[in-house]
Parts: structure tokens; C-alpha cells; sequence
């Protein structure tokens, strides 16, 4: 069974873009193929939250709301048989102001996040 701080690392792996000075917070972006979803996926490898400018150029949202879902929790956490809900995603909406331009959001410590803008 991998532990969180493993998987965590795994995901950091395969992560596209440094969007942090301290390299604190790894970015990658992809867009549907009809350009009308955004999906922004962040792995935040600090201890602490990281907060972050969001700036979707060239990308207009139709909804003033995204979809989040947040998967964090302490790097020695681990799922078990007797404790199954130690780590587990939450998902839930985040009113993102970007009709105004940037925005920003904070991404909480030991995390991995979808945004999902449409």
C-alpha cells in the first residue's frame, strides 16, 4: 500500500510546470478539445499553503463557477482496512472571479488539485 507522502511524489513525477519560485507548487494545464473546458491540475509539495495567481489567457469562462477536487492530508497518512477514510478527495465549487481577469487561489499544503473551468 503506498502511503500518501509516495503517491504524492509519484503525482509531483509527472507534473509539467514549475509555477512556484520555491518550486513549492507543479502546474499543468490542458484544455478539451472543443475549447470549451479547462482543466488546471496542481500538486503542492510545501508544508504550508501555497497561494497562487490563476490567469487563464485566451480562455473565456462561461461559468462564474469551477469544479474543485482536493486530495491532502499529512505526508505519514495512510488508508487502512480499519481507518479506509484517512485521505479522501473532497470536491465541491469555487466562485473564481476570473470574468474580472486574474484571480487568485490558495492551495492547501501536501496536496494535489483539479480545477476544472468551463
Amino acid at each position: 500500500m503506498l502511503s500518501y507522502r509516495d503517491a504524492l511524489a509519484r503525482v509531483a513525477q509527472g507534473a509539467r510546470h514549475k509555477a512556484a519560485a520555491n518550486d513549492s507548487l507543479d502546474v499543468n494545464a490542458k484544455r478539451s478539445e472543443d475549447g470549451r473546458t479547462l482543466v488546471l491540475q496542481a500538486v503542492t509539495l510545501a508544508d504550508k499553503p501555497v497561494l497562487a495567481q490563476i490567469h487563464l489567457g485566451g480562455f473565456v469562462c462561461r461559468k462564474p463557477m469551477a469544479q474543485v477536487t482536493e486530495l491532502s492530508g499529512p505526508l505519514a497518512a495512510a488508508n487502512t482496512a480499519n481507518q479506509p477514510n484517512t485521505i479522501i478527495p473532497r470536491s465541491g465549487q469555487w466562485r473564481h472571479a476570473l470574468k474580472d481577469g486574474p484571480t487568485s487561489y490558495s492551495f492547501p499544503p501536501y496536496s494535489v488539485t483539479v480545477l476544472r473551468f468551463e
